[in-house]
């Protein structure tokens, strides 16, 4: 890794979502679950950070609301119909 913004250190990727293939935990200095952009020939991979909606309620310690929960805080709302 070459450039500012590369990190010089141990991490170790512990386990690979077998559904999505390109999804990877990673453990060490550098932690979290993030998504293979790219594979060189060499072996150099590229990560970003997994941005799918499940990713983020995690990393949010976030869980869905029930509809009786999201109806007690915004009431009924407009359908396209009325």
């Amino acid at each position: 890794m070459t450039g500012p913004t590369a990190i010089r250190t141990a991490s170790t990727i512990c386990c690979v979502n077998e559904i999505r293939a390109s999804i990877v935990e990673v453990t060490g200095a550098v932690t979290g679950r993030y998504e293979l952009q790219e594979r060189s020939e060499d072996g150099t991979i590229v990560l970003r950070p997994d941005t799918s909606a499940a990713a983020i309620m995690r990393r949010l310690a976030s869980e869905p609301v029930s509809t009786e929960e999201f109806d007690s805080a915004f009431g009924d709302l407009l359908t396209g119909d009325a």
